[in-house]
């Protein structure tokens, strides 16, 4: 999934990221600045050629949304996953693993429907170990 940078999810290497501004979850702490990078690198590799630190990436979702906070995950990580879903059916299944882990990062029950349009996407391209990825992570996020 090599995305251009013209993506709105752009994290720059030179500034860490606004946590102050970044409202969280109450179960949650202000992110360090190691869980910044950790994030930063996640992006960049999902930006990445290699397929291997793609999947890797992908599956980091979660704590890069949980990193960002509720708005900016629904601001800017959901559709960076929207505009880069042509990727492999590997990457494309562990996208879909964690976008079902993603319900408590964009705000709950309230702001599911923000999941919908990378979901869609990859309901639409992806074969079905990308459909059984999400429907796995969905139920155990929904329990």
């Amino acid at each position: 999934m090599v995305v251009e940078s013209s993506n709105p999810m752009e994290i720059d290497k030179d500034t860490s990221l606004n946590t102050k501004d970044v409202p969280m979850t109450s179960a949650e702490e202000t992110p360090t600045l190691s869980e910044e990078e950790e994030a930063r690198q996640a992006i960049d590799k999902l930006r990445g050629e290699d397929l291997s630190a793609r999947i890797e990436a992908a599956h980091q979702l979660e704590s890069v949304a949980r990193t960002l906070g509720e708005e900016r995950t629904r601001e800017e990580l959901l559709p960076f996953l929207t505009d880069g879903v042509d990727d492999e059916e590997d990457v494309l299944a562990a996208i879909a693993m964690s976008l079902g882990k993603l319900i408590p990062y964009v705000g709950g029950s309230q702001y599911i429907h923000t999941l919908l349009p990378p979901l869609e996407l990859l309901l639409a391209v992806g074969k079905s170990k990308t459909k059984t990825s999400f429907i796995i992570s969905a139920q155990y996020s929904l329990i």
